[in-house]
């Protein structure tokens, strides 16, 4: 039986399922930056590669599991971390902004059929930016607004464009192509 054959609420749980796993084993992949409280991580962009993968309604609902998970004491975070205590410490911003990044990326990969590797770069680097807005609002109420630039947005700009080129490659070459929930509709 192929996926496609499924109800389509048991094939989005599929979907969820399989994102959260992914983003989560992506999670053990970071470099903690001396000067900084928050790591480079790949979490990051898989929540992202996710949300084109998913559209925006099952993106959205996947990274609230994910921080949902988080702060219940999973340890599904960078670093295997989790609780309350870091969703409201310094990289709280950036958690949060997973769910409303991933919001946006999931409604621009949504915008047009068919999509196109250009449109999902694009997706997923305004997905990055939300994130990086949050994550640097947030840090602000840590340390100084110029600080918070240079410790919490500026080192992580090459790396993750470097990892979005990877991402979006990735996308070109998944079989499966598009899990959105939108594919009943």
């Amino acid at each position: 039986m192929k996926i496609t054959q499924l109800p389509s609420l048991v094939r989005e749980a599929l979907y969820l399922v399989f994102c959260l796993l992914f983003v989560w084993v992506c999670a053990p992949f970071e470099i903690c930056l001396p000067f900084s409280p928050v790591p480079i991580v790949l979490q990051s962009n898989a929540i992202i590669f996710c949300a084109v993968l998913l559209g925006s309604r099952l993106a959205t609902l996947n990274a609230a599991l994910f921080v949902a998970l988080g702060i219940l004491g999973f340890p599904i975070w960078a670093s295997g971390a989790s609780g309350w205590s870091i969703f409201i410490g310094p990289t709280g911003g950036y958690l949060f902004g997973y769910i409303i990044g991933s919001l946006a990326t999931g409604l621009i990969a949504e915008y047009r059929k068919p999509p196109t590797l250009a449109r999902d770069f694009i997706a997923m680097l305004l997905g990055l930016v939300v994130i990086y807005a949050f994550g640097f609002a947030w840090l602000t109420q840590f340390v100084e607004p110029s600080a918070a630039f240079i410790k919490g947005v500026l080192p992580f700009i090459p790396g993750d464009c470097i990892k979005l080129v990877f991402f979006v490659l990735l996308l070109k070459r998944l079989p499966l192509g598009r899990f959105k929930a939108k594919e009943n509709v």
